[in-house]
């Protein structure tokens, strides 16, 4: 009898067994499919776990095409102009050329990536903004002006050089410093709302509550 009192019961590890089955399978689903599903259309929900989620993945996507893209587009130029900077007498427009030229393909790299994740970051935010009851408009908006500012910058608008101490550097102008202030701030904004507030408890006009009525509290 004391030899086989420390043994599990066979019920009871039947039914934490039971009870452990479908939460593996809720999270299985959520990282597989779920995932997937987020970034194919801009319809229904998505809690705030999914969505970080599916911000990871498009994260490392963007590094990903970011180090494959950027060698490619923004070429020697910064190279050359150090080069340059290392001189006595090195001749200064020549430099502010080159750093222009690789500040500039530097944000076509970035335009491109942006563009690449463009469709599935969007479907991801709007859905989020969806469970909190609110159609997404504000995050269309902040993706507009990111590509506004990096286009801008990808013609060679909105950049300049500026000496500092016994160099130059790449500085962006007023109106791109205005830009990048409320492109800035609605990030903020939207990153908070997104990322750490509960969406709306129930169905609402987007859809139904993405979590089932047990997970309530984990929203």
């Amino acid at each position: 009898m004391q030899r086989g009192a420390g043994r599990p019961r066979p019920l009871a590890s039947a039914k934490r067994l039971a009870y452990a089955r479908p939460i593996l399978l809720r999270g299985r689903d959520l990282r597989m499919s779920g995932i997937v599903d987020s970034f194919r259309s801009f319809e229904g929900r998505i809690a705030r776990k999914g969505f970080w989620l599916g911000v990871l993945v498009l994260a490392l996507l963007a590094i990903v095409l970011t180090l494959l893209l950027a060698p490619l587009m923004s070429g020697d130029f910064l190279q050359r102009a150090m080069i340059l900077f290392e001189q006595p007498d090195y001749d200064g427009a020549e430099a502010s050329a080159l750093m222009l030229e690789a500040a500039q393909r530097g944000a076509w790299a970035s335009l491109v990536v942006n563009l690449i994740i463009g469709y599935p970051a969007l479907a991801l935010m709007v859905k989020r903004r969806h469970d909190r009851n609110s159609s997404g408009a504000d995050a269309i908006v902040l993706y507009a002006l990111t590509l506004l500012g990096l286009a801008l910058q990808s013609v060679g608008i909105g950049n300049e050089i500026v000496a500092f101490e016994d160099g130059l550097v790449v500085a962006p102008t007023l109106p791109l410093i205005a830009l990048n202030i409320v492109t800035g701030l609605l990030g903020l904004y939207l990153f908070i709302v997104m990322g750490f507030l509960k969406g709306t408890a129930g169905p609402n006009r987007y859809g139904p509550d993405p979590l089932a009525p047990t997970q309530q509290d984990a929203r």
